[in-house]
């Protein structure tokens, strides 16, 4: 029946005696009654717990079985001694199955991916694997996980900060049933914070339960080398899960893989992780870094040959393998490498891996192109170590590169400051940036000058 809430909203109930407008099942055996000029359903809706009524006009082909589910009257028939009569469930046509099944967890798991954002199911239960753990049992007591379920590997379900002790927190690889609220987050299918789980002692996971596990912990050791590249590849990882190699360069033999790089380079390696009758793959990238050994250091660095071009990275690629150079390229700057033409206000020079042997300053010759007024630009070398961190600095003239209007060459010797007690043992990158102050400037060449 239908009634009005103190909210002013009209809601709908069941009753043996209805002391309003009597829901009543139509043609296709639906509960509905009008009002207000719309037809109301009786059914349940987002969260499968109560049973209230719903307008027509949320009766869309999105929604329905996603959202919206109408209570079908199977058949009513009266009798005087109840006063509402008996349910009696009707003959079947084909069979004699009971039409009234129960969600399975795979059911569930499909229901909260189609939530709309804010959508919630209550008193919703799953039993998964643990896959990977975002937010590690702290202080705060409590932890957040992804778990995995049977048949549902490919839909996640995070466990959003289930409360939890040092000695409770799940770890990758257990198994937990979790039991509370799911909602979609902003597109993140969870349990809420108010879910509870506890973990299961008995479990036989699928075999793509185990594959996910297996990839979600398989890692390898390093993936940065100089050129001589030497990685060993894990072949057998959790549950008997077998993994296989391939790689698009170098070889690989009884689990190792080989490689000399003759120039700076990647690596990409595919592991293929089989169980029973399943595989899945996973990708990795191995870096090789060509070594410039103390004073093999390039004698001269000749930014020539670069009018018009738009990338110099094949150029410089070609005559010095291990450096990579971005910026402007064109006439405006003498046909060397350029800065400080408006909206292109920065280049720079990265080297690959360079081991120093001992101390070397740089000779940098810069070339003004010919404009009116003083062009100027600070020029800034940085030495780095192998964890990013600054080793040593030096600036052109101490502050700026400052280069004549007349086109003349201007050369400029750049010295190291060093911070924190490193020294030069320490340096593993070398850094060179350019930044506009005023006017165009090429950078002709750079040498290296050891002691």
């Amino acid at each position: 029946e239908e009634y009005l809430k103190d909210n002013g909203f009209y809601g709908a109930r069941t009753s043996w005696q209805a002391d309003g407008t009597v829901f009543t099942y139509n043609e296709v055996g639906c509960w509905a009654t009008t009002l207000a000029n719309d037809t109301f359903f009786l059914g349940t809706y987002n969260n499968y717990n109560t049973v209230s009524a719903s307008g027509s006009y949320y009766m869309t082909a999105a929604n329905m079985g996603t959202s919206q589910f109408p209570l079908l009257l199977i058949d009513l028939a009266s009798s005087d001694d109840n006063q509402g009569g008996n349910v009696t469930p009707p003959a079947d046509d084909d069979d004699n199955t009971d039409d009234d099944t129960v969600a399975t967890e795979q059911d569930i798991v499909d229901q909260l991916y189609a939530l709309g954002s804010g959508e919630t199911i209550a008193n919703a239960t799953l039993t998964g694997v643990v896959v990977a753990i975002t937010e590690p049992y702290s202080s705060y007591g409590n932890s957040t996980f992804l778990i995995a379920v049977a048949d549902r590997e490919d839909k996640l379900v995070t466990c959003f900060r289930l409360t939890c002790t040092a000695d409770t927190a799940p770890q990758i690889g257990d198994v937990v049933t979790v039991t509370g609220t799911l909602t979609n987050y902003n597109g993140t299918r969870e349990f809420d914070k108010t879910s509870t789980f506890v973990a299961v002692d008995t479990y036989a996971m699928t075999d793509a339960q185990k594959l996910l596990l297996a990839s979600n912990e398989l890692v390898l050791a390093t993936s940065s080398f100089d050129e001589n590249v030497s990685v060993v590849l894990p072949t057998t990882t959790v549950d008997g899960v077998t993994v296989t190699w391939a790689a698009d360069k170098g070889t690989i033999s009884e689990g190792v893989l080989t490689y000399t790089a003759t120039e700076t380079t990647k690596i990409k390696l595919t592991a293929t992780l089989t169980v029973g009758e399943t595989t899945k793959t996973k990708e990795f990238t191995i870096s090789a870094t060509l070594v410039v050994e103390g004073n093999t250091l390039p004698s001269n660095l000749v930014f020539t040959d670069l009018v018009n071009k738009t990338s110099a990275d094949d150029y410089l690629k070609a005559n010095y393998a291990d450096w990579t150079i971005t910026g402007k390229l064109g006439n405006g700057y003498g046909g060397y490498l350029g800065f400080g033409r408006s909206g292109d206000n920065q280049s720079s020079i990265t080297s690959g891996i360079i081991s120093v042997s001992s101390e070397f300053t740089v000779q940098a010759v810069l070339k003004g192109n010919g404009s009116s007024g003083v062009a100027t630009s600070t020029l800034t070398f940085t030495l780095i170590d192998a964890n990013g961190d600054v080793v040593a600095t030096g600036y052109a003239d101490g502050v700026s590169a400052i280069c004549p209007p007349d086109a003349k060459d201007t050369t400029y010797s750049i010295s190291f400051t060093f911070v924190d007690g490193k020294t030069w043992t320490d340096v593993s990158n070398l850094k060179i940036d350019f930044a506009k102050a005023t006017g165009n400037i090429g950078l002709k060449s750079l040498d290296f000058v050891t002691a």
